[in-house]
Formats: C-alpha cells, sequence, structure tokens
C-alpha cells in the first residue's frame, strides 16, 4: 500500500498499483537471472526458471488487470536472499547491508515475510561460514523486528475499530481478539470458515497454504 500511495501522487490509484507491479515483476526477473546464475553458474537452468515464472498466476493476474501485493512481496524476498547468498559466498559487509534492507520492507508488506526467517536460515545452512556468523545474523534480525511492529500496530488497530477489515478484504469482530489473532488475523473466526489455519488431520486443510508456497516458489 506504501507503494502505491507514493506513485499515486502521479498517477491514478489503479494505474499506480499495476506499475508497482510491473516494476516488480522486471526486477523479479532480473534477480532471478542474478540468483540462478550464483547459484548454478549455468545458463540453461537461469532460462528454464525464467520460463516457469513467466507462467506462474502472478502474471496471469497482471495480464487482466487484478492488482496483487505478491509481486512486491517476491521481490523484496528475492532481493534479500540473493545478496544474502552474495554475502555468504563474496563476504562483502555491503552486502549484508543490501539483504537486510528488503528484510526490513517485507516485514511492512506480507505476512509472508515470516517465510523468510527460516529461508535465510536454511540458505546459511547450505552456504555457511562460520566466521560470518555474527553478521549473517542481521537479515534475520531485520526481518523479526519489521514483523514484530506489526503486533502493536494490530493491538492498536483492534482496540480502535469493532470491525476491520483483514486477510482478503473479510470484515472481522475486533472485539474477540487474543494473543493467535495478534500472530496472525487468520485466526478470527469469520477468517477461518474461509480460509483453514492452524494445525488439521484433515489432508484437504493444507490445499491452500502448499498452493500458495508453489506459487511464491
Amino acid at each position: 500500500p506504501y507503494a502505491i500511495y507514493f506513485v499515486s501522487f502521479l498517477f491514478e490509484d489503479h494505474i499506480a498499483g499495476l506499475l508497482v507491479s510491473l516494476i516488480s515483476l522486471a526486477i523479479i526477473f532480473f534477480i532471478i537471472y542474478k540468483l540462478v546464475m550464483l547459484v548454478s553458474n549455468n545458463y540453461y537452468i537461469a532460462f528454464g526458471t525464467l520460463i516457469l515464472l513467466s507462467l506462474s498466476n502472478v502474471f496471469i493476474n497482471l495480464s487482466i488487470g487484478n492488482l496483487k501485493r505478491a509481486p512486491l512481496g517476491m521481490m523484496l524476498t528475492l532481493l534479500s536472499i540473493y545478496y544474502y547468498i552474495r554475502f555468504l559466498k563474496e563476504g562483502k559487509t555491503r552486502n549484508i547491508i543490501y539483504s537486510s534492507l528488503p528484510a526490513l520492507l517485507l516485514g511492512i508488506t506480507t505476512d509472508h515475510a515470516i517465510l523468510l526467517i527460516p529461508g535465510l536460515i536454511i540458505t546459511y545452512v547450505f552456504f555457511r561460514d562460520k566466521t560470518k556468523i555474527f553478521h549473517a545474523t542481521i537479515p534475520i534480525i531485520a526481518a523479526i523486528f519489521s514483523y514484530s511492529s506489526w503486533i502493536f500496530v494490530r493491538v492498536y488497530t483492534y482496540m480502535t475499530n469493532e470491525f476491520y477489515p483483514v486477510v482478503n478484504g473479510t470484515i472481522v469482530k475486533t472485539g474477540d481478539w487474543g494473543l493467535r489473532q495478534l500472530l496472525s488475523p487468520q485466526y478470527f473466526k469469520e477468517v477461518e470458515s474461509i480460509l483453514p489455519f492452524g494445525l488439521s488431520l484433515d489432508p484437504s486443510h493444507y490445499f491452500y497454504h502448499v498452493a500458495n508456497m508453489f506459487k511464491l516458489v
């Protein structure tokens, strides 16, 4: 929303949203190519990855004019991981700064920021260098800090609004909030009936989340 807000000074809101998504997707293409080449150093793998990316529903939604925040979130996630790997492989301190800034922005952009935290930890496991462990924690701390700040925003929002739109614009009654709702608005009963959340023995309970992970990949 903040990105669209600033661009809307130059264009109408709908055009600003499309422009933010388009710029994000263009950067995603470039970063994925650089990321795959950094890891594999294989042009054919990089080219095949870009073809698969072009077939994702993120591009389909944009082509029919549907505005989504996914492109901006994906761009920030990939930027953070790309520069994190570069830091682990090259050891340049500036790369850890370039990795931390997108991590900070991602935390105030989407709840998917929570996925970046284990993503960076797994990345460190694969490319670890024990001499860089202190600096390697900085992007992880940045993601945790920015995402945690939303808890205070949610407390203020729930205390000052009887009803509020949360996931996918679903209106919830905020008087029922507790610790679980602070961690994720998907714990509101109005949202749970639409998007099942938490643990369950029913395999179909996980279809939405697994499909969403494949979309991000």
